[in-house]
């Protein structure tokens, strides 16, 4: 007995229908992408824009207590500290962390995130002793550059600071 025609229709796809899958996963691929890179380069931006604030934060409580401030970056955070003249034990100006919960105490940096700090011309040494980088009673700042990017990957922005205590973010243009 003959097996009916409607049991013997065809499985699978046609090429056309492989095709757009395959067009649909290919778009929806390009704007993941495009969304990675473009959240990689606004927290690189984010950060910028965080640090230039803390410096602006430092200025204004150096002025306000009167104090001299110097910042610090370790590999994996920020630390301000304040000079005092004399130390009970030694007799000799230190340096001491400010931990009192403020604004300036210990600051974590973010994951995958590269900081260069250059002043007059020479990088920093990261957890450099006494801090290389101060900010005066009267908002002055040791002038510097400090470069921000991606681990592994050329600096995307620059903050640069002045004797006057201003301070200026802006992208580093890439280099073709």
């Amino acid at each position: 007995m003959p097996i009916p025609a409607v049991l013997h229709s065809k499985r699978g796809y046609t090429l056309i229908e492989i095709l757009i899958v395959m067009l649909i996963i290919s778009i929806v691929g390009v704007a993941s992408l495009l969304s990675i890179s473009s959240n990689k380069n606004t927290r690189l931006k984010n950060f910028a824009n965080e640090l230039s604030n803390l410096f602006s934060l430092a200025e204004q409580q150096a002025m306000l207590q009167p104090a001299v401030l110097g910042l610090v970056f370790n590999k994996n955070s920020l630390q301000f500290y304040r000079y005092q003249d004399v130390s009970k034990e030694n007799k000799k100006p230190v340096w001491l962390a400010v931990t009192d919960n403020s604004v300036l105490s210990k600051h974590p940096l973010p994951k995958n995130i590269n900081i260069v700090v250059k002043i007059a011309d020479k990088v920093i040494p990261t957890a450099a002793q006494p801090p290389q980088l101060m900010i005066t009673a009267s908002g002055g700042l040791t002038p510097f550059i400090i470069y921000i990017g991606d681990t592994n990957a050329p600096p995307r922005y620059e903050l640069l600071g002045s004797e006057d205590g201003s301070v200026e973010m802006q992208s580093v243009p890439d280099e073709k």
